[in-house]
């Protein structure tokens, strides 16, 4: 075989570590379910990242990639907080904070592929189980039958519901009450100018009521608009029928947000395309704890999920960085050495991260909101 590491899932996580492990002259194969590296808005529908020094950029730096990044990043983003009505709580217009860069993740996406080759990665392989054979090694099998095996190591990095994670830990994603629901508004849409007066270059925030509307800038100027609702877990499920129907969505959206400002309605009445989901989910910090277990380890989300907001994609961009790290020093001969000491250090900043995060989604989709969320971001006591 020629790689003695499999890294399960080509996201932020996984593609950084791939790439950190080429740099170092460390083989591996790298597994991930999309069948292509292709990008379109109405399959993917996530928007933009914001990138933190001495986590995401440090990583990117390690990778050599920061020249290139800084062609496709915006910094000094503006960042407006709202009401409901409109009324600006927050505005950092043209004194946003350098070290936290926008970039779409389809960039990044784009720019970690091609840091490694093109034959490391196997597409459309979709991981259904991990199993540790007789032998000690790792196999990896897939949704379509094929089997995989004789890996030293596992890595996943493969999200949410990681197939991996069960090896380690049995910890599972908890729902923390609140789904966004995203869509966008192309440069040519006739009401593109509306989100433009509010968000301008960057990212607007509307809150209140339980309830929000979050703007943000692409690079092609497109902006996403994600609908940020207080909904059942099983929501998605049973509204399959609602989201392939997007003009009732549309209405269905506008009755959530009746009594806000005209020209939010206006921008929720108009999006186009396909709409995406995203139930806010996290592991219970409680859960990361886990004692080591030889052959396989977790990096990203596989490992710490946490709810949008910025924390995850740093976190998991930094993990990458320093399993990476530990792998070279200690050599491929001692991987369970190099996992053992990447372990101990990522479980307890994670946990910090999660209560920080959890907090976080509780103040800004909040009755209070936005003023629980603005004291929250600034350090100040409910008390």
């Amino acid at each position: 075989m020629a790689s003695h590491i499999a890294i399960l899932g080509a996201g932020p996580a996984g593609l950084t570590l791939a790439g950190l492990l080429h740099r170092a002259n460390v083989k591996y194969t790298l597994f991930e379910k999309d069948d292509s590296a292709s990008w379109t808005f109405d399959r993917n529908g996530s928007g933009t990242l914001d990138l933190h020094k001495g986590a995401g950029l440090l990583a990117l730096e390690k990778l050599g990639l920061m020249d290139r990044f800084n062609t496709l990043a915006r910094h000094k983003v503006p960042f407006r907080i709202a009401d409901a009505q409109g009324t600006i709580y927050l505005d950092l217009e043209g004194e946003a904070d350098n070290d936290k860069p926008e970039i779409d993740r389809r960039d990044l996406r784009t720019l970690l592929l091609d840091a490694i080759p093109t034959e490391s990665v196997r597409w459309n392989s979709k991981v259904s189980r991990v199993k540790k054979i007789e032998d000690g090694s790792m196999a990896v099998h897939f949704a379509d039958g094929r089997v995989e095996s004789g890996f030293r190591l596992v890595i996943g990095a493969d999200g949410h519901w990681s197939k991996a994670r069960a090896l380690i830990t049995p910890a599972r994603p908890v729902y923390h009450g609140v789904t966004t629901i995203t869509c966008w508004l192309r440069p040519k849409n006739p009401h593109h100018a509306t989100a433009s007066s509010l968000a301008g270059d960057g990212i607007y925030v509307a809150l209140g009521s339980d309830k929000g509307v979050v703007i943000a800038r692409l690079r092609d100027t497109t902006y996403q608009v994600g609908a940020m609702l207080r909904l059942p877990e099983d929501w998605r499920a049973d509204q399959a029928a609602l989201l392939d129907d997007p003009k009732t969505l549309q209405n269905e959206l506008c009755q959530h947000f009746s009594g806000w400002s005209e020209s939010m309605r206006d921008i929720i009445t108009n999006v186009e395309g396909a709409f995406h989901t995203w139930p806010q989910y996290s592991l219970p910090p409680e859960g990361l704890q886990w004692e080591h277990v030889p052959g396989i380890t977790l990096i990203g989300d596989a490992a710490h999920l946490t709810v949008s907001g910025g924390h995850g994609v740093n976190s998991a961009m930094f993990d990458a960085y320093q399993l990476a790290q530990n792998i070279t020093t200690h050599g491929i001969d001692k991987l369970d050495a190099a996992v053992i000491a990447y372990e101990t250090e990522m479980l307890p900043r994670v946990r910090a991260t999660l209560k920080k995060a959890n907090a976080s989604l509780q103040h800004m989709i909040s009755p209070n909101a936005p003023g629980s969320w603005l004291k929250e971001l600034r350090g100040e006591s409910d008390d």
